[in-house]
């Protein structure tokens, strides 16, 4: 048996368990699974969902579970762990998960593996994805309540992603937002385009430097539709450096980094800024 834990803070006071776990995001099945499982507890006390919260208490939940994915022992570059987190670091050409559960050689198999080394028996729960040539930081939830949170607080925008690029030609202003629609391209499934048809997206962009005949920028996602940031780059004059979908066929790997993730966690009341070095690969003109 395991358990996810949370002190309770002046703004919570008053909730009952059950308004809490939902202003978390929780979802009504497993709110019915905490009820029938006799599973919240106040200060190591079992109470029911309809107990109402006071400062300061220990709420705490019990579960049950098992890693859900085949796990593979690859080397993996864990950049941040905590009690209700794991960022790890994605390396190029690989997928975030696979079709199903029995798939292989995908990152949620290299974090079962993890898990495994590490004795750490929870289902392997990514917060996002990164596309198969994208490489950077991708996070993980450890259990249902940081899942909740995590999923509620990248709706709202709450957790900031940067991205490094490495773009074609010179940037006319050092700064500025791309906010346009992106839509699926019908003429290629494989691909999207701006489209006055598809959804809401906005980047924000900041110039770096420059590197030979390139530029090094910094791209924030303020949305997050698949290949955002490749469309917006292009869509400028822009394309990324290796980009064999909206650029140039080079035999270059794509020069698209998720460098930068930051956010406030209110689980452990713990502001999480995470910056890794620009990757050396950036500097090469083959790779």
């Amino acid at each position: 048996m395991d358990f996810v834990k949370v002190k309770i803070k002046s703004k919570e006071e008053g909730l009952t368990i059950k308004d809490f776990l939902k202003e978390a995001g929780v979802g009504r099945a497993k709110i019915e699974e905490l009820r029938v499982g006799h599973s919240t507890f106040i200060n190591e006390k079992n109470v029911n969902l309809e107990y109402k919260l006071k400062k300061d208490e220990e709420l705490s939940f019990t579960f049950d579970e098992k890693i859900d994915f085949i796990p593979e022992h690859i080397k993996l570059n864990v950049v941040y762990e905590d009690d209700y987190l794991l960022l790890v670091e994605k390396t190029y050409g690989i997928l975030i998960h696979p079709e199903n559960k029995n798939g292989r050689g995908t990152l949620v198999n290299y974090v079962a593996g993890y898990y495994v080394k590490n004795n750490i028996k929870r289902k392997v729960r990514y917060i996002h994805r990164l596309d198969f040539e994208t490489t950077g930081i991708v996070i993980f939830a450890k259990d249902f309540l940081s899942e909740a949170y995590l999923n509620k607080m990248m709706e709202k925008g709450k957790i900031e992603r940067d991205y490094l690029a490495l773009v074609k030609n010179t940037f006319s202003k050092k700064e500025g937002t791309i906010n346009t629609f992106i839509g699926r391209d019908r003429h290629d499934n494989h691909r999207y385009r701006v489209s006055k048809t598809g959804k809401r997206a906005i980047t924000h962009y900041q110039v770096l430097d420059k590197i030979e005949d390139n530029t090094l920028v910094r791209l924030t996602l303020e949305t997050g539709r698949t290949h955002q940031l490749r469309v917006h780059m292009n869509y400028l004059n822009h394309p990324i450096i290796g980009d064999s979908i909206y650029g140039q066929n080079e035999n270059r790997q794509l020069c698209l980094y998720a460098y930068e993730v930051k956010f406030y966690f209110p689980l452990n009341c713990s502001y999480i800024d995470i910056k890794l070095p620009i990757p050396s690969w950036f500097y090469k003109k083959n790779l």
